[in-house]
């Protein structure tokens, strides 16, 4: 048994999918025979760092504030870099997410802090006490940790002798300069695998000259629903079948209203969450990670504009329908539409007719592609000969 070091983001108040994607990676691994830590590493900011190395820590700094995994379109706040007006409203929307996800914490916890402390391995400390404490390999985890990319994340703290390797990690729609492209050559080449989980990541390493780099799903698919089922806390009763509604922030195309009379007019009870920064000033569950599993697993149909709302209601075999964002935060579609076109779902990404919903979904065929994705990942982990 091998103990690998996983770095990803975790501390989130509200973002469910965070919290999972690390369940899954330290799960699997565990299931690989090896044991996985959460890495929390301390003081990295005080070694001495080159210019872009200092403005993507602070890049780093306002993703741990924010919360929540939205973190591929934001950008560095350098007082040297030169904003645009779009970039500018986006930075105050996020903060306006942030500040709600707090203000809600306060009114009502969904005790995350709680279900980290209670279900993941974990180390906090400085780089060297990490790094002499037995690791024999190190985990780039999955979210959007290459958003926020160089030393850091990209390991390049790690020494030459030891194996290190990324499951799906995301870069989302953030473009890298020339520069930082070149600075970052350093440190990926020295990965014994790469895995991404979108396009923009494989664009990533094509620019570094990491050819190749593979393309796979969210850790969370390297579980099944039964790996959940423990974690799955019963909280609610239903005198009817029910539609689960996962909303996070930002803008769809028809209003909530709208969904929940369409749902009530098909006879559905409406079971309903919000999280990272959306507040619709309704009824809504304020619901911890064991219940919000629960909810999915027990739910009739999905309607969700998450992308992990999406990935568990395909482990769960739930139809569902996804709501794709408009408006200033469009461009944070990639993930959504790159998981709908590797399981061959796209039809159930909203284009206009609500009544996807209740489409069947050909569950067969999206488990033996899911299937799929995690042999080829157990090949890569088995080439690390730990």
């Amino acid at each position: 048994m091998a103990q690998i070091g996983v770095l990803t983001f975790s501390f989130t108040k509200d973002n469910y999918g965070q919290v999972l994607q690390y369940l899954a990676t330290q799960e699997y691994l565990k299931q690989k025979g090896h044991k996985a830590i959460l890495i929390e590493p301390t003081g990295w900011q005080d070694r001495q760092k080159s210019k872009l190395e200092r403005r993507i820590i602070k890049l780093f700094k306002i993703l741990r504030q924010l919360t929540f995994s939205k973190t591929d379109t934001l950008i560095p706040t350098s007082t040297e870099e030169k904003l645009t007006d779009e970039e500018k409203l986006k930075r105050t929307i996020f903060q306006q997410w942030a500040e709600t996800t707090n203000r809600k914490e306060l009114e009502h916890s969904r005790h995350f802090v709680e279900f980290r402390e209670n279900n993941f391995n974990r180390q906090s400390g400085t780089y060297n006490d990490i790094l002499t404490s037995g690791y024999k390999a190190f985990c780039v985890g999955s979210d959007q940790t290459w958003s926020s990319a160089g030393y850091h994340m990209m390991l390049g703290w790690v020494p030459k002798k030891i194996k290190r390797f990324s499951i799906a990690s995301s870069v989302g729609h953030r473009v890298y300069t020339d520069d930082e492209v070149a600075s970052f050559k350093k440190y990926i080449r020295r990965f014994n695998f790469i895995t991404v989980r979108e396009d923009s990541g494989l664009e990533l390493c094509r620019r570094c000259g990491y050819k190749s780099a593979k393309k796979i799903l969210d850790p969370t698919f390297l579980l099944n629903a039964n790996d959940y089922l423990p974690y799955a806390e019963k909280h609610i009763s239903s005198s009817r079948p029910y539609v689960f509604i996962y909303l996070l922030g930002g803008e769809i195309s028809i209003s909530l209203t709208e969904i929940v009379e369409f749902c009530e007019s098909k006879g559905y009870e409406i079971k309903y969450v919000e999280s990272q920064g959306r507040d619709e000033h309704r009824e809504c569950i304020d619901a911890t990670v064991e219940q919000w599993l629960y909810i999915i697993k027990e739910s009739s149909y999905v309607i969700t504009n998450s992308f992990h709302g999406m990935a568990f209601s395909i482990i769960f075999h739930k139809p569902f329908l996804t709501f794709p964002l408009i408006g200033i935060m469009e461009g944070m579609n990639g993930r959504i539409t790159n998981l709908a076109k590797s399981l061959q779902l796209e039809d159930r990404i909203f284009s206009g007719d609500i009544n996807i919903l209740f489409s069947p979904i050909d569950w067969h065929e999206t488990d033996r592609l899911i299937d799929d994705n995690r042999k080829r990942v157990d090949k890569l982990i088995e080439s690390l000969r730990l």
